[in-house]
Formats: C-alpha cells, structure tokens, sequence
C-alpha cells in the first residue's frame, strides 16, 4: 500500500509539514537503509497532554509502500498502526 493510501483511511488533513516541526509536534526523525527497506524513526508529542511523547516506527519497501507501522500510543500498538502520530511520520518520509 502506498503512503497516501496508507494514510487516506485517517481521512483527516495533515498540517503543513514544517509547521509541525516548528512547533515542537515532531522532536526528531531517523532513517536507516537496510536491503530494500527503509526504516524511520520518530518522535512525537501528544496533542492533548503536555509533556508526553510516543515513539512511531515505519517500515518501508525501496517503491515506498508500507510494510509496517506502529506508535507507543495507544491507537498504535499493533503492525498496521493507523495513529495521527504514524500519519505525521509517514508524511515526512514521503
């Protein structure tokens, strides 16, 4: 599935991209090459609770479909985790 299908069952609209960053919503973004896949790491501050954060992993083939998503949020804790939190971090990867 690719990342705008991935992310279109949210169906919700992102904020733009650097304005999440400039406001602190996203701490940090990594990615690593592994093979064929790529992997990213981020981290994310909750929008309702001041001071908390989450963890988001994503796991993407080298055509950029996903593979896997989770989020230490509770809405993300599974492989096809479907999370504002994994729908901020895929967007920044694509």
């Amino acid at each position: 599935m690719r990342c705008n299908d991935y992310l279109s069952v949210l169906a919700c609209e992102l904020k733009d991209i650097d304005q999440l960053y400039e406001s602190g919503f996203i701490n940090y973004i990594r990615v690593a090459i592994v093979s064929a896949s790529y992997f990213v790491r981020s981290q994310c501050c909750a929008e309702m609770r001041k001071g908390v954060s989450y963890v988001v992993d994503v796991k993407l083939c080298e055509t950029g479909y996903i593979q896997e998503t989770q989020c230490e949020c509770a809405a993300g804790v599974c492989p096809t985790a479907h999370c504002k939190h994994v729908q901020s971090s895929t967007f920044l990867t694509t």
